[in-house]
C-alpha cells in the first residue's frame, strides 16, 4: 500500500481547503492518507475523508471543547466526532497513557508502555504516525473501506507506541553518531 503523510502545523497563509485537496488528490492516486496536524486543518483532513487522522488529547480537546482531555469517554466523544466528519481511523496519542485507536465501528483497542519514562517528549507524536505509516505501506490490502483484523489494530498500536516511546528516551530531537564510533 502506499501512504502520504501529511503532517505538522499549518501555515497562517495556507489556504483553507489544503488539507482536503492533498486527500482528495491521494485518493484519487490511489494514496492512503495520514493527517497528522491540529485545529480547523485537522476537522477539513476528516472532512475530506483522510484514513488516519493522529491527533493527540490536547488537540481533540481544543477541536471540540469536551470537558476533561484525559477523560475516556471525552477522547473517544471527540475522536467519534472526527470519524463522523469522515475519517475512516483515529489514532489518539495520550502522552504517557498511551494511545487509543477509533473507527467507524467505534473505540477498537488501546496501548501503553507497562511504566511511565522520563525524557522528553519531543517527536514522540512523529514516531507514532511513523510506525502507522510503516505498518500501512507494509499491508498489502488496499481497501481502507474494510474494518481493520484486530491483530492488524494490536500491531499498529503496539508499534506505535514502542517507536514514540523511543522518542521519548531521547535526550535531544535526535542523535547522529559517525560511522565507526559509538
Amino acid at each position: 500500500m502506499t501512504v502520504l503523510v501529511l503532517s505538522g502545523s499549518t501555515p497562517a497563509d495556507c489556504p483553507e481547503d489544503f488539507h482536503a485537496k492533498l486527500v482528495r488528490a491521494a485518493h484519487a492516486a490511489g494514496v492512503s492518507v495520514i493527517v497528522d496536524t491540529s485545529g480547523p486543518g485537522l476537522l477539513r483532513a476528516a472532512r475530506a475523508g483522510a484514513d488516519w487522522v493522529k491527533p493527540n488529547a490536547e488537540e481533540l480537546n481544543e477541536l471540540f471543547e469536551h470537558k476533561d482531555l484525559f477523560e475516556h469517554e471525552d477522547l473517544i466523544a471527540s475522536a467519534g466526532e472526527l470519524v463522523r466528519a469522515g475519517a475512516s481511523n483515529v489514532l489518539v496519542s495520550r502522552g504517557e497513557d498511551g494511545m487509543v485507536l477509533v473507527d467507524r465501528t467505534g473505540p477498537r483497542s488501546s496501548a501503553r508502555l507497562e511504566r511511565v519514562l522520563q525524557g522528553n517528549p519531543t517527536g514522540a507524536g512523529d514516531a507514532s504516525v511513523a510506525a502507522l505509516a510503516r505498518c500501512l505501506a507494509a499491508n498489502s490490502q488496499s481497501d481502507e473501506a474494510a474494518r481493520l483484523p484486530d491483530e492488524d489494530v494490536r500491531t499498529i498500536l503496539t508499534e506505535a507506541v514502542a517507536l514514540s516511546a523511543s522518542a521519548v528516551l531521547m535526550p535531544k530531537r535526535g542523535r547522529s553518531t559517525p560511522i565507526g564510533r559509538n
